[in-house]
């Protein structure tokens, strides 16, 4: 059975790794670039189906980006891929900590905002 959440945890940890395997230095010349054409088709106004048709706007870019994701996992050598995967597990680990960082941030930036908005309109 086909599970969403499973996929989409797939679809994340590939996208991290290729992250951590743009950045690595021994990746071949070839995969950045079709990682930049990616890159540069996602964020393109110009697409095969227009964003504004519902639904299937977006399934073309996601559809794309994700082939191409996992295709160039394949392509990647054994120890960049080795190294991308280990840093990615790394921060996996480190991300609870982090997002509960953010989290914190965000409150109290919210509470900030919200005393300043009382400071200028309530007194």
């Amino acid at each position: 059975m086909f599970r969403l959440g499973v996929w989409l945890k797939l679809l994340r940890d590939n996208l991290i790794i290729v992250w951590f395997a743009w950045r690595h230095p021994l990746t071949p010349g070839y995969v950045k670039g079709l990682l930049a054409l990616v890159l540069i088709y996602f964020v393109s106004p110009i697409d095969i189906l227009p964003d504004y048709i519902p639904f299937l706007g977006i399934v073309d870019d996601v559809g794309l980006v994700t082939g191409v994701m996992l295709y160039l996992k394949y392509l990647l050598p054994e120890p960049v891929y080795m190294e991308s995967k280990r840093q990615s597990e790394k921060l996996g680990r480190r991300m609870p900590y982090i997002l509960g960082a953010v989290a914190v941030a965000a409150i109290v930036w919210i509470l900030l905002v919200i005393k300043l908005f009382h400071k200028v309109f309530f007194e």
